[in-house]
């Protein structure tokens, strides 16, 4: 049996209405960090563009692994 089978319906919507919400702000964050990599880009603050394209690339791929 399920490791749930003990759990009332409110319990499990609760536990999904958390899971959603930490979802959400997850992904907020990522799109946050992507914003600042992209200002940091504009401003020159890497010596190496390849550098800060592997960075602003990590979010990305990020982004679509656990938002999408």
């Amino acid at each position: 049996m399920a490791p749930y089978n003990k759990m009332n319906c409110g319990e499990l919507v609760a536990q999904y209405d958390r899971a959603q919400f930490q979802r959400k702000e997850t992904c907020k964050q990522i799109i946050e960090a992507q914003k600042v990599q992209i200002r940091n880009i504009s401003a020159g603050k890497y010596s190496s563009i390849s550098e800060a394209n592997r960075k602003l690339d990590a979010l990305y791929n990020r982004y679509d692994r656990e938002c999408k």
